[in-house]
C-alpha cells in the first residue's frame, strides 16, 4: 500500500515516506504537499452546489482543476493570499489541502543487518515451464481434490470449500484503484478473461506516454493485488525446482507432479469475479495525487449511479486490448479495492474517509488496507480508519514463511526459522486503536508471502497489507455471488463478524487482529440467515477536542500509571504475542527511558530457536499516530536501555513483541521512566487559523555558531483532532529552510553556523479543524540563550 505524505513547499517530492515499502524513514515524518510554493492546490466538498463554489473560487484567482460530479467536490489552485478567504468562504471542515501518496509496493525492507527482515522472492524467469489458464469448472474441480493454490489460507478461509460448491464470485466487478491491472492473456495468463475493461486518472499533459490501465508496462502492484482476488491459472515448474521441493516439505498437498511437470495452482478467492482496472499511480513507480485518487472514487461511484439508474452497461470505446481497454459509462461495481494509506490528523473525518462513506451508502464495498507500520499500537492509516470501510491487517502462515526462507537462504531452513505452527499476525501490520477510540482494524488474512503474478509475467512471493485487503475483496465479492441480493452493510457486517477470533494465536487482541482471521464459510452461513448485525460504528467515536488518551482509556487501553515517574512491570509473551504500553509525553517532558530487564526463555538454549534463540522485539514510538515514528526497534535477548529526549506532546507507545520465530515463552520486565522539565517554556505566543500564517523576524549577529527553534501548539498530537502547524524559516537572502513543515509536533529546526542578518519565522497553519489555534514560538542561539522575536504585521484578507 502507498503512503499519503507532506513536506515543505521547496520538498515536496523529495521527502516520502515509505509506509508500504517499509524502508527506513527520517524521524520527522513528512506528508507533501501538491503544488508551487506561492498557490496551494486543494480539495473543497460541495455537495450539491459545486457550480457555485467554482465560481467563487474562480473569482478570488483560483483555477479549477478537476470536478468530482458524483461525490460532490472541486479541486483547485488558489493563491496563497487567497487561501484564508477561501476557507472562510466554506468553512474549515470542507477545505482540504491536496496532498501526494507514494506508490503502493510490497514490503521490500532495506536493512539487512537481520536475518528476520522481510523480502520479495522471485522465481527465476527460465525456472517456469509455462503457465496454463483454466476456467470455472477446473476451478471447482481443483478444488474437490486439493486446495485450489499454494496460498494455504484458501483452506484456512474457507475459500476451497466454497469453490467446491461452485462459489466462484461469478460476474461480479471489483474495482482496483491501483497502479494499473494488466490485461494480456499471453503475458499474465492467470487473469485471462478477468479484466474487462479500465481508465487512467493521470493526467495526459503531464503523463502523456502513460501506458493504459491495463497495459503490462504498469508497475507491477495492481496486477499482484489482481491476482489475490481473481486468480485462475496453474504454474508448471520442474519437479527439481527450488520452490517445488519446498512445498513438497511444507504444503505437499498444493504440488502435483504430472508427466515429470509440478503443477502449483493459483487462484484467487473469487476467481470468476470480474476487474474493472482504475489506473492511479504512474508506470514508472512513483506516487501521485490524493486528488487523482479521489478523481477514481468519484468514477466508481458514477459509473455505479447510472448502471442504477438503468443506462446499459456495455463498452463505450476501446477495444479490449492491452493498450486499448474497454471504457463503460455504466458498471454495477459492488466492491473497490484500496491497497494504499498513509497518515491522518483526524481519523474518521479526513476528506478521503468521507468519501468512502459515500460509496458504502451506494452499496459498494471498499476494503483498504491497514498499513505497514509494525507491531506497535494506533498505527493503521487513512483511509482504512474511515467509517464504512473493511479495514484488513495481515496474518503470517508458518507454511508460507516456510517457504520464503527455505527459497532465501537454502533448503530446511524455513522450518527452523519458524519452528510452530500457529498462525500469527504479521509484524508488519500496522495495529489500532484509532486516535478517536475505535479499534481500527476490522479483520486480518494472510499477507505474507503469498503467491501472485506480476504485470511482466514475473512470478513472485510478496507481503504486505496490500495483499491480505484483497483477499477480503474477493471475499467480499464471493459472498455477493452467492447471495446476490445481500447489502452491502450485510456483506461488511457478515466478513467481519464471522471472522475466527481463535484461529490467530495465541492471545492477539481486537486491536491486532479485529474480530479475527477471515472465515468464509461462517460469513456466507451468517449471510443466508440473515442476522449480520452491522453493529459496528460507521461514524467516529470521539468528538473533536477531546484528549487521545482519554479516548484510548474509554476504548480500554489506558496509559500507564507512573509512580514518582517511574512505571514497572514483569511480562510473558509466548511467540508473536504483543503487549502494549500507552505512555503519555508533554510539552515539558525532558526525558523517557525504557529498560528491559531480566529476559528469560523458558526453555534452554538448546531448545530455542536454532538461528537467533528465542528474544523479544521491541518498538518504541513517538506521539504521532496512525504512523510509526520509530526511536527504538530491535530485537534484544539481554538488559537493554532505550533513551527518548524531549519526546514529542501525545501518546507514545511501547511495544514488546514475543518475537516471532521463537519457539517457547519470554518474561521480562519493563521499567519506564519519565523525567519531566521544571524549565517554562519561553518564546513568544501567537494564535494562527487553519490555511493562515504568522510571521516573526529575528536577527542573527555574525559568527553565531547555531541557532534553534521551536515552535509548539495547544491542539498537538495529544488532542483528537491533531493540528498540523508548520514552521518555514526563511534566511536574509530569501532561501527557504522548510526542516520545520513535517508532522512533528513541536516543530524543531537547527541551523549550524546561521547566515548574519535578519529572518523570517513563518508559522503556517497547515492543517486546523474548524478552530484557530495558540503557539509558542521560541529561539536560541547556539549557547542558548533567548533571541528575541519580532511579529510581523498581518496584512489585511483580500
Amino acid at each position: 500500500m502507498g503512503t499519503w505524505v507532506k513536506a515543505g513547499s521547496l520538498a515536496c517530492l523529495l521527502i516520502m515516506m515509505m509506509l508500504a515499502s517499509g524502508c527506513e524513514k527520517p524521524r520527522a515524518t513528512s506528508r507533501a504537499v501538491v503544488g508551487p510554493a506561492d498557490r496551494s492546490s486543494i480539495l473543497v466538498r460541495c455537495d450539491t452546489r459545486c457550480d457555485e463554489a467554482a465560481a467563487s473560487i474562480e473569482n478570488r484567482g483560483g483555477l479549477i482543476s478537476r470536478r468530482y460530479r458524483a461525490l460532490g467536490v472541486v479541486a483547485a489552485s488558489v493563491p496563497r493570499t487567497s487561501l484564508v478567504s477561501v476557507t472562510a468562504l466554506f468553512g474549515e471542515s470542507a477545505v482540504f489541502k491536496e496532498t501526494f501518496i507514494s506508490a503502493p509496493k510490497p514490503i521490500q525492507e532495506r536493512t539487512a543487518s537481520d536475518g528476520r527482515t522481510i523480502q520479495s522472492y522471485k522465481l527465476e524467469q527460465n525456472a517456469v515451464l509455462g503457465i496454463s489458464k483454466i476456467g470455472a469448472t477446473a476451478v471447482t474441480d481443483l478444488a474437490s481434490i486439493s486446495p485450489t493454490d499454494f496460498s494455504y489460507d484458501t483452506i484456512l478461509t474457507g475459500a476451497a470449500q466454497l469453490h467446491r460448491r461452485g462459489q466462484l464470485g461469478k460476474d461480479v466487478v471489483v474495482a482496483i484503484i491501483d497502479s494499473g491491472t494488466a490485461n494480456n492473456p499471453e503475458i499474465v495468463p492467470v487473469l485471462a478473461g478477468s479484466v474487462i475493461g479500465g481508465e487512467s486518472f493521470l493526467d495526459p499533459a503531464h503523463f502523456p506516454n502513460e501506458p493504459s490501465a491495463t497495459s503490462t508496462l504498469n508497475d507491477p502492484h495492481g496486477t499482484m493485488v489482481g491476482t489475490m482476488i481473481a486468480a485462475h491459472g496453474v504454474i508448471h515448474l520442474s519437479p527439481t525446482d527450488k520452490l517445488v521441493k519446498s512445498l513438497q516439505v511444507h504444503l505437499p498437498q498444493t504440488v502435483r507432479i504430472n508427466r515429470g511437470v509440478a503443477d502449483i495452482a493459483m487462484v484467487g478467492i473469487a476467481p470468476a469475479a470480474r476487474i474493472y482496472a482504475m489506473k492511479t499511480f504512474p508506470a514508472n513507480g512513483d506516487g501521485t495525487s490524493n486528488a487523482v485518487v479521489l478523481a477514481a472514487m468519484d468514477r466508481a461511484l458514477t459509473l455505479k449511479q447510472n448502471f442504477d439508474a438503468g443506462i446499459p452497461s456495455g463498452p463505450v470505446s476501446g477495444d479490449g486490448s492491452e493498450e486499448k481497454p474497454f471504457v463503460y459509462d455504466s458498471l454495477n461495481i459492488r466492491v473497490i479495492n484500496l491497497s494504499l494509506g498513509g497518515p491522518t490528523l483526524f481519523s474518521g473525518r479526513e476528506i478521503d474517509e468521507l468519501m468512502i462513506r459515500k460509496l458504502y451508502d451506494a452499496g459498494i464495498a471498499v476494503v483498504v488496507a491497514a498499513g505497514n507500520e509494525g507491531f506497535a499500537a494506533i498505527t493503521t492509516g487513512s483511509p482504512a480508519t474511515g467509517p464504512g470501510a473493511i479495514s484488513v491487517g495481515a496474518a503470517t502462515l508458518a507454511q508460507h514463511e516456510r517457504v520464503l526462507r527455505d527459497l532465501q537462504r537454502g533448503p530446511g531452513v524455513g522450518i527452523q526459522f519458524r519452528p510452530t505452527l500457529i498462525p500469527q499476525v504479521a509484524r508488519f501490520s500496522s495495529r489500532g486503536p484509532t486516535a478517536d477510540g475505535r479499534v481500527g482494524v476490522d479483520l486480518i488474512a494472510s499477507g505474507h508471502a503469498v503467491f501472485v503474478q506480476g504485470a511482466s509475467g514475473s512470478i513472485e512471493l510478496v507481503s504486505g497489507t496490500s495483499f491480505s485487503a484483497p483477499t477480503v475483496a474477493g471475499a467480499a465479492a464471493l459472498l455477493m455471488g452467492a447471495v446476490p441480493k445481500a447489502t452491502t452493510s450485510a456483506i461488511r457486517a457478515a466478513l467481519i463478524e464471522s471472522a475466527d477470533a481463535d484461529l490467530v494465536g495465541p492471545r492477539a487482541k481486537n486491536i491486532d487482529q479485529g474480530h479475527g482471521f477471515l472465515n468464509l464459510p461462517d460469513a456466507l452461513q451468517m449471510l443466508k440467515a440473515g442476522n449480520p448485525t452491522a453493529h459496528l460504528p460507521l461514524e467516529p467515536i470521539a468528538k473533536p477536542d477531546t484528549l487521545v488518551a482519554n479516548n484510548l482509556r474509554e476504548a480500554g487501553f489506558p496509559t500507564v500509571a507512573f509512580t514518582n515517574g517511574s512505571f514497572s512491570t514483569t511480562l510473558k509473551l509466548v511467540p508473536g504475542q504483543v503487549q502494549q504500553f500507552f505512555v503519555s509525553a508533554f510539552n515539558n517532558t525532558e526525558k523517557v527511558t525504557v529498560d528491559i530487564t531480566n529476559i528469560t526463555p523458558s526453555l534452554p538454549l538448546a531448545r530455542q530457536n536454532k538461528i537467533f534463540g528465542d528474544d523479544l522485539g521491541v518498538i518504541v514510538l513517538e506521539a504521532p499516530t496512525s504512523i510509526n515514528v520509530i526511536q527504538a526497534e530491535d530485537f534484544i535477548n539481554a538488559d537493554t536501555t532505550y533513551t527518548i529526549n524531549r519526546p514529542q506532546a501525545g501518546v507514545m507507545r511501547v511495544a514488546l513483541l514475543g518475537d516471532w520465530t521463537n519457539v517457547g515463552d519470554v518474561t521480562a520486565t519493563l521499567t519506564i521512566n519519565r523525567v519531566q522539565s521544571p524549565k517554562p517554556l519561553t518564546g513568544i505566543a501567537g494564535s494562527v487559523s487553519d490555511k493562515g500564517t504568522a510571521e516573526f523576524t529575528f536577527t542573527i549577529p555574525p559568527d553565531t555558531a547555531a541557532t534553534d527553534l521551536t515552535l509548539s501548539w495547544t491542539n498537538n498530537w495529544s488532542v483528537y483532532p491533531t493540528h498540523d502547524l508548520d514552521l518555514i524559516l526563511i534566511a536574509p537572502d530569501g532561501t527557504e529552510n522548510p526542516d520545520g513543515a513535517t508532522l512533528s509536533s513541536p516543530e524543531r529546526v537547527h541551523i549550524d553556523a546561521p547566515a548574519a542578518g535578519t529572518w523570517t519565522a513563518r508559522v503556517d497553519g497547515f492543517a486546523l479543524h474548524e478552530y484557530t489555534d495558540r503557539f509558542q514560538l521560541g529561539a536560541t542561539d547556539g549557547n542558548g540563550a533567548a533571541i528575541t522575536l519580532v511579529p510581523v504585521p498581518v496584512a489585511p484578507v483580500p
